[in-house]
């Protein structure tokens, strides 16, 4: 009998983690059982809490450091991630492993492949991780963005390589994810601008948010500060101090509704993850991203150069930071700018990537 679980590594990160989660919704809907190997962090168990309750593995892998006295240990235990997979596997077949990047991808992806598991790939980013790049000769799909094959041109790279964008959550497509009443927002409470500080590398935007809270508040009649749980957590006090004098002002540790605040923004400002950035122009919300410098190949930057190109974002490096308040401030004065992106942004068409990845997987593994 033909094996309907499908094991999915996308554990580390939210950016990993939330394409994992939308493949399992849509797969699980046909009919097939989704199994999560993720990672033992903190932010995989805090995601993960409010769906469903699919069976999850918790590998002990960490991530990759490039200081030497660190890889002894990378490397033992990515090697027990890799026999706890196979163990699993030998005990538990699959009809397919989806594998979304970082570090919890490699042990699964190795697993797989001496199983003789097709192995599926889905990769985020505008520039290909070290994961995708080095995995992608053992995949029967790599989904990625169009215009990156990662310099293959030979036939076999072109069967595997299949444009894709990113998978969003159900949330997404819910019917109150997106009230229509929300557009336009430019009312008597003034422009609601959200800050994304929560995500990986992101405390540089609190600390940032911090130090000019006088001079942001003015420019929005309410600004929402998603600080991450650990931030949150250390600078509690002062936030609590700020809300205070600027009850216009919002801190939370975490949203678990993130459809509804990013269709109440006018403005977000955020890293420049992919996820981020998928989840902005489908609830029609401006960008000014900050792309994480010390990102992997740049590869936030890639990101953001692309949207903002699109029209829907502008973009701020961080070693310009100190251009983003007067930035905010031109986009608070002239306010038909913010409008002009949101239009850019609905004149794009939206695609269900999700169900998309999921009809070519389920063909390739009916078909093999």
């Amino acid at each position: 009998m033909k094996s309907h679980r499908i094991l999915i590594a996308c554990g580390g990160s939210g950016g990993h983690l939330a394409p994992g989660i939308a493949l399992a919704e849509e797969l699980s809907g046909r009919g097939y059982q989704p199994v999560l190997f993720v990672s033992s962090k903190a932010v995989d168990r805090q995601i993960l809490a409010k769906y469903p309750p699919w069976p999850v593995f918790f590998l002990p892998a960490i991530p990759f450091s490039k200081k030497l006295w660190t890889f002894p240990r990378f490397s033992y235990l990515q090697f027990i991630s890799f026999i706890q997979t196979f163990h699993f596997l030998s005990r538990s077949p699959a009809a397919a492993i989806i594998v979304t990047g970082g570090f919890t991808s490699p042990p699964v992806a190795l697993a797989g492949f001496l199983k003789k598991i097709p192995i599926f790939i889905h990769e985020s980013n505008r520039i290909p991780g070290k994961v995708t790049r080095h995995l992608a000769r053992l995949a029967q799909r790599v989904y990625m963005p169009s215009e990156w094959a990662m310099g293959r041109t030979s036939p076999s790279w072109q069967r595997r390589f299949k444009p894709m964008g990113y998978p969003l959550r159900s949330e997404f497509f819910s019917p109150e994810a997106i009230p229509q009443e929300s557009f336009p927002k430019n009312d008597e409470k003034g422009l609601s601008f959200l800050l994304l500080g929560g995500s990986q590398g992101a405390w540089a935007l609190n600390r940032w948010f911090g130090e000019h809270v006088e001079e942001l508040v003015p420019l929005a009649g309410h600004w929402v500060c998603v600080t991450g749980q650990s931030y949150y957590e250390e600078y509690g006090e002062d936030l609590r101090k700020i809300r205070q004098k600027h009850p216009s002002v919002e801190f939370l540790p975490f949203c678990e509704h993130m459809p509804l605040l990013l269709a109440e923004a006018d403005l977000v400002i955020a890293r420049a993850g992919a996820g981020s950035i998928a989840e902005c122009l489908h609830c029609e919300a401006p960008m000014v991203l900050v792309p994480l410098p010390s990102s992997a190949d740049d590869h936030q930057q890639a990101n953001a150069a692309w949207v903002q190109a699109l029209g829907c974002a502008c973009v701020v490096r961080q070693e310009n930071l100190d251009l983003l308040l007067p930035l905010l401030r031109w986009l608070h004065a002239a306010t038909g700018i913010l409008q002009h992106m949101r239009r850019k942004i609905r004149d794009r068409a939206k695609a269900d990537v999700r169900r998309l990845i999921a009809d070519d997987m389920v063909a390739s593994i009916d078909g093999a």
